[in-house]
């Protein structure tokens, strides 16, 4: 799915840095990072969905009783997917072939999971175990058929889905997959994180810190907002405002994190409050050796200081300078 995920996602980080330009964010697909997640989207195995709401999910089949391709391979192996006989589902159906004992998964939940992707003639078009790296990704930024296919499903399970073109890519070809395509995967979900979980931030302890010319305001565990109160130094630096209480974020992990973005230079800025969240790993925003909970205010130059102007004087352009909070909700360590 690899590409195909990345090409329908609604990615909460291009929400945040809208307009922004602040290239650099990733959903963390196919990292190859599958261990264990720490802080408070770390989900319980008895924990209960909130029930969805306006008719916003479609009816997915789980039955059993339907005739699907046959799948043969235990949890965990590359499975093989046998080609689709007759006439293709008109829903969506997820046939759990193998029952995890894990908890839930409930719709804005962010997965790592294994899986392999035919079409309905039994044509491969992906798989992570091709890779050997598993894939991470958050629900709300998959096509519908992954997203309430596998919402309801629990951790351990493998389960098959079957998905028509109304629940994956309609009539846009996508890469190896053509227009119109009904398709079939093989899912194993390995582990599963709750970004609506902020408990974890209520208990940080403010540092006091602050950056000349910011001013973050709000409660902790609540959308911060940042206000511009002079000039902001054209320098990239990180302080953290408020030190959580949680584990420690190591080298190699993924950090789950609330953000909100803005630049003295435009006018409306963004945020992933309050259905929203970003991952990304640990290294890229400097948040190693930082607690779970915490929240750290960056400040990055996207654009240096430039001078225009091709005949006559010159005149400088600002530089461009991006400022983000985050809120760190959970980490996920690749060493498991």
């Amino acid at each position: 799915m690899n590409s195909r995920i990345r090409s329908l996602a609604a990615v909460a980080c291009a929400a945040l840095v809208a307009g922004l330009g602040l290239a650099a964010c990733t959903s963390n697909l196919n990292t190859g990072q599958s261990g264990s997640a720490s802080g408070a989207g770390a989900v319980p195995a008895d924990r209960q969905c909130a029930p969805q709401s306006g008719g916003q999910a479609p009816e997915v089949d789980r039955s059993g009783s339907v005739s699907i391709p046959k799948v043969t391979g235990a949890y965990g192996e590359k499975p093989t997917i046998a080609p689709g006989a007759g006439e293709t589902p008109k829903g969506i159906i997820a046939t759990t072939l193998t029952k995890g004992e894990g908890a839930p998964i409930c719709p804005d939940d962010i997965l790592t999971v294994n899986y392999a992707g035919v079409l309905w003639d039994g044509t491969p078009f992906d798989s992570s175990f091709d890779r050997a790296a598993t894939a991470t990704f958050s629900l709300n930024q998959v096509i519908p058929g992954w997203k309430w296919g596998l919402a309801g499903q629990r951790i351990g399970d493998r389960v098959e889905l079957v998905i028509p073109a109304e629940f994956g890519y309609g009539d846009q070809s996508q890469g190896q997959i053509p227009a119109g395509s009904t398709l079939v995967f093989v899912v194993d979900i390995i582990s599963a994180f709750d970004p609506s979980d902020t408990s974890a931030l209520g208990s940080a302890k403010p540092t006091g810190e602050t950056i000349p010319g910011i001013e973050v305001a709000g409660d902790l565990g609540k959308e911060p907002k940042i206000t511009f109160t002079g000039d902001v130094a054209p320098e990239e630096k990180l302080v953290v405002l408020a030190t959580g209480t949680g584990a420690k974020i190591k080298a190699g992990d993924t950090v789950y994190m609330h953000g909100v973005a803005a630049s003295p230079s435009q006018a409306e800025g963004a945020t992933t409050w309050p259905d929203q969240s970003i991952s990304a790993p640990a290294e890229q925003y400097g948040l190693v050796d930082q607690t779970v909970g915490s929240r750290v205010l960056l400040v990055k130059v996207v654009q240096a200081p430039q001078m225009v102007g091709q005949s006559g004087p010159q005149s400088a352009v600002a530089p461009l300078i991006q400022v983000i909070v985050f809120d760190i909700i959970g980490a996920q360590s690749a060493a498991g």
